[in-house]
């Protein structure tokens, strides 16, 4: 497997900018199983990966009578 950068964010604002300075060549992952084992293959290759598991606020699971909120990560 090609080497790769390994983020992880802890903050919604942190995880955004990573994006916006890496681009295309980053991909966002929450566990990674399926994507690390496409990647070891050679099937895919990003120069970064953003965990956003890392991210507190993406781990939010709340209801109210009006509004239900499902984090990225959860």
């Amino acid at each position: 497997m090609k080497p790769f950068g390994l983020y992880e964010p802890t903050t919604v604002d942190e995880t955004v900018s990573l994006l916006g300075q890496l681009g295309d060549k980053a991909k966002l992952y929450a566990g990674g199983t399926e994507l690390l084992l496409t990647m070891k293959s050679g099937l895919l290759h990003y120069d970064g990966l953003v965990n956003v598991k890392t991210v507190p606020q993406l781990a939010v699971l709340e209801a109210s009578e009006e509004l239900l909120t499902i984090g990225a990560a959860v």
